[in-house]
């Protein structure tokens, strides 16, 4: 949870920095740990902050070098959010 603040603190601090893919690639993985890590009454929600920022990353960077690994982590998340549904319908 920490490195997600301090990977959007930096972003914040400085826009243009040369590191603002790497940036935004850890703020997702970041999401993406947190969620899968977490208890069942804050997956949800995490899972959703996950693909918001992959959705941001994705956008910034559609052709990143490390876009692969960011959709594989992306399709976890999306099953384990499909899980969450399925299971509450």
């Amino acid at each position: 949870k920490s490195a997600i603040i301090a990977f959007n603190n930096t972003m914040q601090e400085f826009p243009d920095t040369k590191y603002r893919e790497e940036c935004m690639f850890l703020i997702f993985k970041s999401n993406y740990l947190l969620a899968m890590n977490s208890v069942e009454e804050k997956k949800v929600v995490r899972l959703k902050d996950t693909v918001e920022a992959y959705i941001k990353f994705v956008d910034a960077f559609p052709s990143s070098d490390i876009l692969r690994e960011a959709e594989t982590l992306y399709d976890n998340a999306l099953k384990e959010k499909e899980k969450f549904t399925n299971k509450n319908s």
